[in-house]
């Protein structure tokens, strides 16, 4: 008996099992590529590496411009270096053209309460403190668990009332 002859039930039987990650791998493999350009643009964020994190960040967007992850990275960027402007600028763009987030990572909207948050941060550094309100209260709306958020709308009402 061949080895082919051994084998051959085996390897068969295997078939549909390697199609299928085929058509996985065809399927997420840009998610995947994405994904990686992000990890990476969020670890040089954490290194303090602004220029090659908003790199990062400019690839992704340069693949695929319709997540909000990387616009909204570059906002938080930004408003640690404070620049304030182009972080507001960063995060509207987020809002506008990110139409998708990987829902991995989301956990029920809580990206976009990033978004809000890190929007407000810059309104309010730029005294547009209505705004700042408002997006921050929408901030809070998506993660009423984090008191930072609740702290910020209140330092911006308080702003409203002076």
């Amino acid at each position: 008996m061949k080895k082919w002859d051994i084998l051959k039930p085996y390897i068969l039987s295997s078939l549909p099992t390697y199609k299928t990650i085929f058509l996985l791998w065809s399927r997420y493999k840009r998610l995947v590529l994405l994904n990686s350009i992000l990890q990476v643009a969020f670890i040089y964020e954490a290194e303090k590496n602004f220029d090659e994190a908003v790199w990062y960040c400019q690839e992704f967007i340069k693949e695929d411009p319709t997540y909000r992850e990387p616009y909204f990275l570059m906002g938080e960027m930004y408003n640690l270096m404070q620049m304030y402007t182009l972080a507001e600028a960063m995060v509207k763009t987020g809002f506008e053209y990110g139409k998708q987030h990987f829902d991995w990572v989301e956990r029920g909207n809580t990206y976009l309460g990033w978004g809000y948050d890190l929007l407000g941060v810059a309104q309010f550094q730029l005294k547009k403190y209505e705004e700042a309100a408002g997006n921050m209260q929408i901030a809070v709306k998506h993660e009423p668990n984090d008191i930072r958020l609740l702290k910020n709308y209140i330092k911006c009402l308080e702003k409203l009332k002076k």
